[in-house]
């Protein structure tokens, strides 16, 4: 039964990681590739928090054939969400996103670490 539940569970969260995506750093950013090949940009949300990032929206696949009577359709109609947690916290305000041949290139300033300096006073 354990063997069972977790290849259930393992196939529940392959389902959620769409849409699937590349995420890798630089030395002052953080760079995620997402693939939404046929999604118009429009229907795209992106959310920034601290160090969470989170992409949501709907796919949308219209028939190509109108007043056609359709034997097999197997394209869907979904809406999805996807939240990943990002390795250090960024600059959301200077974040940027492009759509570019299907797929969505988001660039994530790091945030800086300021090192603050204590005075100790002698008494």
């Amino acid at each position: 039964m354990r063997i069972l539940n977790e290849v259930f569970y393992l196939r529940a969260e392959a389902e959620k990681d769409f849409p699937p995506l590349d995420l890798f750093e630089r030395a002052n950013e953080i760079i995620i590739l997402i693939d939404m090949p046929g999604v118009d940009p429009e229907e795209i949300l992106i959310k920034i928090y601290k160090d969470e990032f989170m992409i949501e929206g709907v796919k949308k696949n219209e028939p190509s054939q109108p007043g056609a009577v359709y034997l097999c359709m197997e394209r869907e109609f979904k809406g999805f969400r996807r939240k990943i947690h990002l390795p250090s916290e960024v600059e959301p305000d200077r974040a940027t996103a492009r759509y570019q041949n299907g797929v969505i290139i988001v660039r994530l300033p790091k945030k800086e670490d300021r090192v603050h300096k204590i005075k100790i006073i002698k008494e």
